[in-house]
């Protein structure tokens, strides 16, 4: 198993948005921007989820860890 971290773009994603659509025992789909590994992720791996510090313009900075998760499922043509 790996653990993998995702990193949240706040324009596309508002952590006041992503706060309100995840609760526990929801299930969630997010596609991949940049892949930077040479595997995919595989059931039962965990994904990290997190904004940097630097924020895009004109978007207000919240950083940090949101949420993890476990993979269900990973399907690779979607990437």
């Amino acid at each position: 198993m790996s653990m993998w971290l995702y990193q949240l773009n706040q324009k596309n994603h508002p952590p006041s948005l992503f706060r309100y659509e995840i609760w526990e025992n929801q299930r969630w789909h997010w596609e991949y921007g940049q892949k930077r590994a040479g595997k995919s992720p595989e059931a039962g791996d965990t994904v990290v989820f997190f904004y940097s510090a630097r924020a895009a313009s004109g978007t207000k900075s919240d950083p940090g860890i949101y949420a993890w998760a476990v993979v269900e499922r990973c399907d690779t043509d979607s990437y």
